[in-house]
């Protein structure tokens, strides 16, 4: 994950806003309205594994809700697996504290547990938490990784709504 933070609102305006323009014109057609609360822009070959997860995971519900109450958004777009990690976030934050995610999963059997995981990131950035400082405390749940800060509390969120979403494909077969 990279993490920045902006001086200007121009600069997110610049950078991110048309890449979530761009995903939202790829992803969803017009008039479309999703059934979630928070601020998430979709491409097309990941809708469905967001579905899925809005529909079957309480935990993902729980998640979108709190991005929602922070005014968080994150556009979500496919992406390819790097050495040292397999999903990549930029964040930024505006002036006015709106917190901005472009999240990259690959495609694959665990997007589900990636997009959960790296929304999770975004959600930990929009409640302000502080992981370089985190990140000195041994059993703070937070590490340096290859591109930025890993937390325990992503991880477990994107195992948490990957076992609800299997468990609920299994109950219903």
């Amino acid at each position: 994950m990279i993490v920045s933070r902006t001086s200007a609102l121009a600069a997110v305006a610049a950078v991110v806003l048309p890449a979530v323009a761009s995903c939202a014109a790829r992803s969803q057609s017009a008039g479309t309205v999703r059934p979630w609360p928070c601020r998430i822009v979709v491409e097309r070959p990941l809708l469905q594994v967001v579905e899925d997860a809005w529909e079957k995971s309480g935990s993902f519900r729980q998640q979108c809700g709190a991005l929602a109450e922070r005014r968080a958004v994150a556009a979500l777009t496919p992406g390819r697996a790097r050495t040292g990690s397999l999903a990549l976030t930029r964040i930024t934050t505006a002036d006015d504290g709106v917190v901005v995610g472009r999240v990259e999963v690959p495609l694959g059997l665990d997007a589900l547990e990636y997009i959960a995981h790296e929304l999770e990131h975004v959600l930990e950035r929009a409640e302000g938490a502080d992981l370089p400082a985190q990140s000195a405390s041994k059993d703070s749940g937070v590490w340096m990784a290859l591109d930025g800060y890993e937390t325990q509390r992503a991880i477990d969120r994107g195992r948490q709504v990957a076992r609800e979403v299997r468990e609920s494909s299994r109950a219903a077969r």
